[in-house]
């Protein structure tokens, strides 16, 4: 059980986030139903608040000492990753938010007060500053408030230990673009100064300096995006964006009609000129004494739910691994492994992968992806999805489908000879798929089916989201290539639909309340919204043009049997009247037999009276 020490409070609370304290305090306390849907409910409750310090390689049995913990959103993760964990929060409301939510934690304990006013017994291996630091005015009365908060971090800090701090780049990009200033809601305030209010962010070079001079030897700098409260992907200067990675950075969106740019072009020039660092929207620093991390990079995939959620991490010597967020999460990357032993058991490129725990180190692959190839090569797109798809039919097997993943398929191949995947792979892709010395790499496959994969199911799905990368690319370029490849619209539907099947309804991969809460501010991608209507657009067009396609046959073939009922009425009529003739004819030869009749019936009766005479 978690400890709570309310020794150094001084009943005075210098934060506070309002009436939503209570609400929480109570939802953690008793149980009980909380909208988490509510923006403020879900920023503060969310677990992708932990992404920007999960991920960090805390050294074993480490002492962390945690700064400002707020009502703990990332309090939980630390306690996962340290021996002990130190919460210090000012405001005993939200002190007690913090305990009530992470109170089954036996390492934890939480003070009660002021940083400045408490005596720490002990120095911490790790102080973690996050949303914290820009603050330093209100805790610190001092000349140099900055300098003094980190003297006094420095004090508490073992020899070899690390300060951690997360805050806002006064000269980030979004702001630039158009966001007013996170805490004081102004435009533009950051280029301004920060001379005359309480909380002040920095540049890159003001913060190094402020590390230089409170004698700190190493420091690194790490860019979260879209920031560092809801970060997806985490880079270095060591490693940087590439221009295939700046075309979907994740960065709000929220206000984007309001933004005087697109964030990511400018972003790519900035970059070419060596400017990507100091634009970036936000910091993570490590300062130390020590050598500072050898991680290079960190991605997350926010939108999944925990039983298949993982952090990819790539360190300086090419390293590679996956870490696994749950003990589910544990069970999908270990179904991971079996699935690249199948593949490399059919004789195809990829790499090994080794559990240690809940880490999966990967070999390290050279070369770039397919995806990246093709659009930095599009003038040879043909050339390249050529050689992709014999890569892909040697993969392959030539057979009748012995299981459906869905009516529509059944439809379009029942009892047809088609190349069908040795195993049911639904992420083969341009994009999991390296090119180096002239031969293809499969990676990245974490999805196996029992059902059977057309190799038209990869190809559609490798040429559709290629073009859902980059916006430039031409639609009419797209439709070519489906019709190049046979991919028609009876075949698209059907993959969309298995598609959509097997991840959100079998699956269930996908973790709806961040998916829409990230879609709702713009975070999934840049123009997010816009590639939805776009591609809703153009399934509807071509739902449309299905249709009119087939009101054209259905109005020829309705065209021709009214003819034919045309004709046959007509012909009918002709009929009709010759018989109807035939009918008077008829009648009057009757009429005229039956006069004939009675004349004859006459001399019949004269020819008998005639007779009985004679007699």
């Amino acid at each position: 059980m978690a400890k709570i020490n309310y020794d150094f409070y001084n009943n005075r609370d210098i934060y506070s986030d309002g009436d939503i304290e209570n609400e929480l305090l109570n939802f953690y306390k008793n149980g009980g139903e909380i909208d988490t849907n509510r923006d403020d409910i879900f920023y503060l409750t969310t677990e992708i608040r932990e992404n920007i310090i999960s991920w960090y390689p805390f050294k074993i049995g480490a002492n962390v000492l945690e700064i400002g913990a707020g009502l703990g959103t990332i309090t939980g993760v630390l306690c996962k990753n340290a021996k002990n964990v130190t919460a210090v929060e000012a405001s005993k409301r939200r002190a007690e938010v913090l305990y009530e939510r992470h109170k089954s934690n036996d390492n934890l304990e939480i003070i009660v007060g002021n940083f400045s006013d408490i005596n720490f017994e002990k120095k911490y291996d790790y102080i973690i500053l996050i949303g914290v630091f820009e603050y330093s005015k209100l805790f610190f009365d001092k000349k140099k408030p900055f300098n003094y908060f980190l003297d006094k971090l420095k004090s508490i800090l073992t020899v070899n230990g690390k300060i951690i701090i997360a805050i806002e780049n006064r000269y980030g990009i979004k702001y630039w673009a158009g966001n007013k200033e996170d805490h004081l809601g102004e435009s533009y305030l950051g280029f301004i100064g920060y001379e005359n209010e309480n909380v002040q962010t920095f540049g890159k070079k003001e913060i190094i300096d402020l590390i230089k001079e409170n004698g700190f030897k190493h420091y690194k700098f790490y860019y979260p995006f879209p920031d560092y409260k809801m970060p997806q992907v985490i880079y270095t200067d060591q490693k940087e964006p590439s221009n295939y990675e700046l075309a979907s950075l994740p960065i709000y969106n929220f206000s984007y009609e309001d933004y005087n740019f697109n964030p990511r072009t400018v972003l790519k020039g900035l970059k070419d000129n060596g400017m990507f660092g100091f634009f970036a929207n936000s910091f993570l620093i490590e300062i130390t004494n020590d050598k500072v991390s050898d991680i290079e990079y960190v991605k997350y995939q926010p939108t999944r739910n925990k039983d298949y959620s993982t952090i990819t991490i790539i360190k300086e010597d090419n390293f590679v691994y996956k870490k696994a967020l749950s003990d589910e999460a544990i069970k999908h990357m270990r179904n991971m492994c079996e699935i690249h032993k199948k593949i490399a058991a059919n004789d195809i490129n990829t790499y090994e992968i080794i559990e240690r725990g809940d880490i999966f180190e990967l070999s390290y692959l050279e070369g770039l992806t397919l995806e990246e190839i093709i659009l930095n090569d599009l003038s040879n797109i043909d050339i390249w999805i050529d050689k992709y798809l014999n890569f892909v039919l040697s993969f392959c097997k030539k057979g009748k489908f012995k299981k459906f993943a869905n009516d529509k398929i059944k439809k379009v191949y029942e009892n047809k000879m088609v190349n069908i995947l040795k195993i049911g792979l639904l992420d083969f892709n341009f994009g999991n798929v390296i090119y180096y010395r002239n031969e293809f790499y499969l990676f990245d496959q974490e999805w196996i089916t029992d059902f059977d994969i057309p190799v038209d199911y990869v190809i559609y799905f490798s040429i559709k989201l290629l073009f859902e990368k980059i916006d430039s690319i031409d639609k009419k370029e797209e439709e070519r290539l489906y019709k190049k490849y046979d991919l028609t619209y009876e075949k698209q539907k059907a993959f969309n639909e298995l598609s959509f099947n097997y991840f959100n309804e079998i699956k269930k991969v996908t973790n709806e309340k961040n998916f829409n809460k990230l879609k709702e501010h713009g975070m999934i991608s840049i123009n997010e919204k816009e590639k939805e209507l776009n591609n809703s657009i153009q399934y509807y067009k071509k739902d449309i043009e299905f249709y009119k396609d087939l009101i054209e046959k259905t109005k020829i073939g309705y065209e021709r049997e009214i003819k034919r009922l045309n004709d046959i009425l007509i012909k009918n009529e002709f009929e009709s009247e010759r018989l109807n003739n035939i009918i008077s004819e008829y009648e009057r030869n009757i009429d005229e037999y039956e006069k004939q009749i009675k004349e004859l019936n006459k001399h019949l009766n004269l020819v008998t009276k005639l007779k009985r005479k004679l007699k």
